[in-house]
């Protein structure tokens, strides 16, 4: 049986559950990110909310205030989001 393929909202929405989880350990609420990274209080709430049509300039700023990295490496496994050195296979 061949595993179900992640769309890309379920990506985005395990992408910024992550996000939002690092934020909540940091005790930032959702106003400090936005004063901190300079994006939008809407547009984060859209990228915690996993909405897949976010800005990857403005995802990077996100993610360098939390003190995270976006890595992309070679594999079948489908999209793996990386949080504080622990990778999750997104297609759980």
């Amino acid at each position: 049986m061949e595993a179900k393929k992640e769309t890309t909202r379920e990506i985005a929405q395990k992408l910024g559950a992550a996000i939002s989880e690092q934020r909540k350990s940091l005790k930032l609420t959702q106003e400090d990110l936005s004063r901190f990274s300079g994006c939008g209080l809407d547009f984060i709430y859209r990228l915690e909310n996993g909405n897949p049509g976010v800005r990857l300039d403005k995802l990077i700023d996100i993610l360098m205030v939390l003190g995270l990295q976006l890595t992309l490496q070679q594999g079948k496994q489908g999209v793996v989001i990386g949080l504080n050195g622990v990778k999750r296979n997104a297609s759980r």
